[in-house]
């Protein structure tokens, strides 16, 4: 809990936070008696043990922050985002209906990514639910990612590669749906890429288009961003809400009791994506 509290202190508006991975035992099905060890058996810095009580414990000195543990359970979260609101979140930078999915191995120096590129520590810390309500929303995901990082990587480690295929084929099985591949990562488009005209006569009048069309880009561009900066605080706050978890946040036992459901993360996801779309159900029971 000390930890925890120290987490949350680090948090203040105008500072970012520093990434940790949180634990919760409200999910935690070991402390209800189950033998359950996925946690501990899918992190690649063996960063996750158990003490006496049963109780899985994170080394946050050896922990890399991959997030793997996240996409297998939902007692573990990041300190930066809940689970629930990364996934709003990707679902707020799709850009024409669709949303690039890559790891941080993936990109490379000077690569100036668009914004519906989301570049993941580990594409293995997505859940199968967390991918089926993307896919729910009618967002076309779209995997940039080459297979042979996952070989040898030092950050999904042995089971990473294996992991984030299954998930993706369970939320493709559920919902129906397709996750198409690019093997080009979009990138932001530069005033002089949309400055550019074929030929010297339609040069003028396409610089005043293009004009136009920056201006009325940048404006939307500075807008979405202070409305962006707003979701982040909000975010922010929750997570911090989260990683504090005292009594003195709750003003009655209803107010506990929701907030340590509220951790549920899989199920939450999975239920706004059953209200999408009510055929995942039966596609989920064949």
């Amino acid at each position: 809990m000390d930890e925890q509290l120290d987490t949350a202190a680090e948090i203040t508006e105008d500072a970012p936070v520093i990434e940790r991975i949180l634990f919760f035992p409200e999910p935690c099905t070991r402390l209800e008696g189950e033998e359950c060890t996925r946690c501990a058996a899918v992190c690649p810095q063996h960063a996750i043990s158990f003490a006496e009580s049963g109780m899985p414990t994170i080394d946050a000195g050896a922990c890399s922050c991959c997030g793997i543990c996240i996409g297998v359970c939902d007692s573990f979260s990041s300190s930066r985002i809940t689970t629930v609101d990364h996934a709003n979140r990707m679902q707020r930078h799709a850009q024409d209906g669709k949303l690039y999915l890559c790891c941080k191995e993936d990109l490379f120096e000077g690569l100036e990514p668009a914004k519906n590129v989301i570049a993941l520590n580990c594409l293995s810390s997505l859940s199968p639910e967390f991918i089926a309500y993307l896919f729910s929303t009618g967002i076309e995901l779209v995997l940039c990612h080459d297979l042979s990082y996952c070989e040898g990587c030092p950050v999904g480690g042995a089971f990473g590669g294996a992991l984030w295929q299954r998930a993706f084929k369970l939320a493709q099985e559920w919902t129906g749906k397709q996750l198409e591949s690019s093997e080009v990562i979009p990138e932001v488009e530069h005033f002089t890429e949309k400055m550019s005209a074929p030929d010297r006569r339609t040069l003028f009048t396409g610089a005043i288009g293009a004009v136009g069309e920056v201006a009325s880009g940048e404006y939307r561009a500075r807008k979405s961003s202070v409305v962006e900066q707003f979701l982040a605080r909000r975010e922010q706050m929750r997570a911090q809400t989260q990683a504090i978890a005292g009594e003195s946040l709750y003003l009655d036992e209803d107010s506990r009791k929701q907030s340590q459901e509220s951790r549920f993360s899989r199920k939450i996801l999975l239920e706004k994506a059953l209200e999408n779309d009510p055929l995942i159900a039966e596609r989920m029971k064949g």
